[in-house]
């Protein structure tokens, strides 16, 4: 809750102030895995499924001293990421216990899921959609 308090007020003390938003699959577009978004009344996202990851691949981290080898399936998280080509967009979106986006929209906001926040009356968790710095 006071992560989210501060960042609110650091960003409206430096300049324009985050906005809330409570963003929404609208629609399947079509059989191709095209989702719509609403993010809020000026911002509608019509995306499609990045495909950005190979098949397999190995992610290395360190641990300690040491490092990691992890290997992961790249089809699991192809089904996290999407984008919207034509509003310069890209975005995850992941639905385990809830709707969580994060990820650059129009190329000059951020949107990022407030966990601490309440929730809409509808159930759906609060977003923070702040502008970028250039």
């Amino acid at each position: 809750l006071y992560g989210d308090v501060l960042t609110v007020f650091l960003l409206i003390a430096l300049g324009e102030p985050p906005r809330i938003v409570y963003p929404r699959l609208l629609e399947a577009r079509s059989s191709n895995n095209s989702l719509s978004l609403y993010i809020n009344d000026e911002i509608t996202l019509n995306l499609e499924r990045a495909d950005i990851f190979p098949e397999m691949f190995v992610l290395q981290y360190p641990e300690g001293e040491g490092q990691v080898h992890e290997y992961m399936k790249g089809a699991e998280l192809n089904n996290l990421v999407y984008h919207d080509t034509d509003q310069m967009s890209a975005v995850s979106i992941e639905r385990d216990d809830g709707f969580y986006v994060n990820g650059i929209i129009r190329n000059t906001h951020r949107i990022t899921p407030m966990y601490h926040m309440e929730r809409s009356e509808t159930g759906i968790l609060a977003h923070e959609l702040v502008r970028l710095e250039e």
